[in-house]
């Protein structure tokens, strides 16, 4: 566990994985700001008590880089009825699974597959930056499946701190 753990992750009860990304070290040894950019799965899974403990933390935008039909299966989440601007931008295309096991071959959750993400394009990540430099857009919350947002994180740490 990380020393900071404790100080970083949101103990939701039906959310997993709710965590601010401010406080990690960027290549350059600097700290992405606390508060601004958090992190989380399946929020469609809070519990009334999470949603409360959501309300407090007075997200402004949410980025949700999932495709259409993951946003279809799974939902949006609570936070655009709480309020905050919802932003679609799907990582990448639909079938887009497949093209990348195309290209880097059938290797399952793996870095090579995660870099493979950025054979899509530039736009996707051109646009997410193009919402975290306007600081109206703050705090921002990211939903995906976790490689998408520990992808985007990587991108963004030179620039969150």
């Amino acid at each position: 566990m990380n020393d900071d753990y404790l100080e970083r992750h949101y103990p939701f009860e039906g959310c997993f994985n709710f965590r601010d990304i401010g406080g990690y070290l960027n290549q350059e040894g600097k700290r992405i700001k606390k508060g601004i950019y958090f992190r989380a799965g399946r929020q469609d899974r809070m519990s009334d008590k999470d949603l409360s403990q959501l309300s407090d933390l007075k997200i402004a935008t949410q980025i949700d880089l999932r495709r259409p039909d993951e946003v279809l299966e799974q939902g949006k989440g609570p936070l655009e009825a709480m309020g905050a601007k919802y932003i679609n931008i799907a990582v990448f295309p639909e079938g887009g699974s497949d093209k990348l096991s195309r290209l880097v071959g059938d290797t399952r959750i793996s870095g090579k597959r995660y870099l493979g993400y950025l054979e899509f394009g530039p736009t996707t990540w051109l646009r997410l930056f193009g919402i975290l430099a306007n600081e109206d857009n703050f705090p921002s919350f990211c939903t995906a499946q976790q490689a998408k947002i520990e992808l985007a994180f990587q991108r963004l740490s030179y620039y969150l701190f």
